[in-house]
């Protein structure tokens, strides 16, 4: 039997007020929304807040290429966008701070002038400095990283922090960021191994596809569709009897999408 794998967007019954009158955005590179990142949700709240206070994004790329950018995330403004307590934002910093310094990013990329892959693998950040009695970190980017944040003209992602962090899971947050840098074409393809790759699916799943979709794909999905106002379809597809792609087609709910076949197990 067939299943349709289209759900559709159901909007909260109540949306909380936000408590921030400033709206950010966050931008970075393709490469870098598509990369293999090695966060845990709470690194990953952190990165991105800081990366919503980089807003020199009309600045050319060149003057960019060395220069040490700075971020200072504030124990309220973290609790108050993620909507937890200051308490827990002083944990989930602290927590975040003392692992963030040795997370590093990889992704591939095709140098144009020789049309080769190079394989790139560098940190986040190269210092971290937590102000005490302030609940302040101070983040000092990696210089690498920087024209991936900054002085963007082309092949760039960008979403609303706000959308971001009313998502509760890691790999909702990452599927969501994912199919942000394929916005301008509302979909996206993915070999099944690169899909598991840069969701950073467990081993134990990756060879179970069932797993893959009731533990990452399923909930994600609904999860994004609930508090984003998008609308997803997904569809897995098989050579055989082996799934060797997946592929999401996305909109604002205010569109529809055509109807898309699920995978049996």
């Amino acid at each position: 039997m067939n299943e349709k794998n289209k759900t559709k967007a159901t909007p909260n019954a109540s949306p909380k007020k936000n408590n921030l009158a400033k709206k950010k955005n966050v931008y970075m590179s393709n490469d870098l929304a598509r990369s293999r990142q090695g966060l845990t949700l709470s690194e990953k709240r952190l990165i991105t807040l800081a990366m919503s206070t980089i807003t020199a994004t009309d600045t050319p790329i060149n003057q960019f290429m060395r220069r040490t950018l700075i971020s200072n995330i504030h124990a309220d403004e973290y609790a108050k966008r993620f909507n937890i307590s200051t308490q827990a934002a002083y944990k989930e910093m602290r927590s975040a701070e003392e692992k963030l310094f040795d997370r590093h990013i990889s992704f591939c990329q095709l140098k144009p002038s020789t049309n080769e892959t190079i394989w790139t693998k560098m940190r986040w950040i190269s210092t971290v400095r937590y102000h005490i009695g302030k609940g302040m970190l101070e983040l000092v980017w990696n210089v690498d990283l920087a024209h991936h944040i900054s002085g963007l003209r082309s092949h760039f992602t960008t979403y609303s922090l706000d959308k971001m962090s009313k998502l509760r899971s890691i790999y909702s947050v990452r599927l969501f960021e994912i199919l942000e840098s394929y916005k301008d074409i509302k979909k996206a393809v993915f070999d099944i191994d690169k899909f598991n790759d840069i969701m950073e699916a467990p081993e134990k799943f990756r060879s179970n596809f069932a797993q893959i979709r009731r533990r990452i794909i399923e909930p994600s999905v609904k999860e994004i569709i609930e508090k984003t106002g998008y609308i997803i379809q997904w569809d897995a597809i098989k050579t055989g009897k082996k799934v060797v792609q997946v592929c999401f087609e996305f909109d604002n709910a205010l569109k529809s999408l055509p109807e898309c076949t699920r995978v049996e197990d």
